[in-house]
């Protein structure tokens, strides 16, 4: 099979505080074996046909964010690491230190990292940025990402012994490596990475406050999508990731959609625990919900999540939810619970009604996986 025509699949897996990402190539070539991954399934584009998402409003088209082109001050210095020479670069909100290798790659890390950052605190509203600069680590190669998770994670190190290719991030320090085919002419699967892993980065060190578990992994999904123009700026397209779509297709055709509850209830390593495709869906189905929240109704879900996201990053999300009438005595727990678990949070900023919500979010779903629509 060719390498250039593997789909890609982004499989970020989250425990308190740390955002593990693993990206696998079904039936690809010969990655490092993932243990959410290892399956002779192939999925090409000559086995599934995955029909285009349709934009619902002209207003979820306009909601691309293009980076500005502007006069960025960056810094460059040679730096080492285990004995691996490489290159530590600044910029104004990051500090990204680098082994690896691809020259063109590397020149355009700090235009990709800012260009996101500005997603990040853009595209829902203003959110607060950073204070200090976002530390990210990208290896040329696995064997030193792995001393690095050694170093930083010693307890938990094991976890990524049969981790696939990915990264994670853990008190706001991403820690990636370069996981593109060497002959492939594009670094799309890390940029794709560095994406995901920088959202969990961003609110690690800026937000006083977590996010639902559903709710930050379905953001971080949200921000792979992308493209690079020629002239070399970034353009930020949430709704076009061929790869939650397809996940989301099949779930779909074979009737294996996750119920909401569900999808509110429980941890990524749950279904992990049921399986790479149970994972898979899971996370298709989070991503298909931000774009539902965005989406739906003409935006009529946009000001709710805009409001969770000013709560959590300014230390009012948990005392809204202690206070809220719409949970009952008995569920009102403590508010790191509220937040993370459950559906308190949707339950008070979107829709009190989880049945009519959820008829809704299942009807999206169907129309964005139609054949035909794009």
């Amino acid at each position: 099979m060719n390498c250039m025509s593997a789909h890609r699949l982004v499989i970020p897996l989250f425990s308190a505080g740390l955002g593990i990402a693993a990206l696998l190539l079904i039936g690809g070539c010969n990655a490092t074996p993932s243990p959410v991954a290892e399956t002779g399934e192939k999925h090409t584009s000559e086995s599934v046909e995955v029909p285009k998402t349709p934009a619902l409003s002209a207003a979820s088209e306009a909601r691309e964010t293009e980076a500005e082109p502007r006069e960025r001050q960056v810094q460059r210095r040679e730096w080492s690491y285990a004995g691996f020479d490489g290159e530590a670069i600044f910029t104004e909100n990051y500090e990204i230190y680098t082994t690896a290798r691809r020259e063109d790659f590397v020149d355009h890390l700090p235009i990709f990292f800012e260009a996101a950052l500005d997603h990040y605190t853009t595209f829902f509203g203003e959110l607060p940025r950073p204070n200090q600069p976002l530390a990210t680590y990208l290896f040329q190669d696995r064997r030193q990402w792995q001393v690095k998770t050694q170093e930083l994670l010693p307890n938990q190190a094991n976890i990524f012994n049969t981790l696939g290719r990915g990264g994670f991030a853990t008190r706001g320090v991403a820690v990636l490596y370069y996981i593109d085919h060497p002959r492939s002419r594009s670094s799309r699967d890390t940029y794709a990475i560095a994406a995901h892993e920088g959202w969990h980065q961003y609110t690690q060190s800026t937000f006083r406050q977590s996010l639902p578990i559903w709710l930050e992994e379905g953001i971080a999904t949200y921000m792979e999508g992308f493209r690079l123009r020629p002239d070399g700026t970034v353009q930020f397209r949430p709704w076009a990731n061929n790869e939650r779509r397809m996940a989301l297709y099949e779930a779909v055709r074979t009737d294996r959609l996750i119920p909401l509850a569900e999808l509110l209830h429980r941890s990524p390593q749950d279904f992990l625990e049921r399986g790479k495709n149970r994972l898979l869906i899971y996370y298709a189905q989070v991503w298909a919900l931000t774009r539902f929240m965005m989406e739906y109704g003409e935006g009529r879900y946009q000001e709710p999540l805009q409001e969770v996201l000013q709560d959590a990053a300014h230390g009012r999300l948990g005392q809204r939810l202690r206070n809220s009438t719409v949970i009952s005595r008995g569920n009102r727990r403590g508010s790191a619970t509220l937040m993370r678990n459950g559906p308190w949070v949707l339950l008070e900023y979107f829709n009190r009604d989880l049945e009519a919500f959820e008829d809704a979010y299942f009807s999206y779903i169907r129309t964005i996986t139609s054949r035909g629509r794009r």
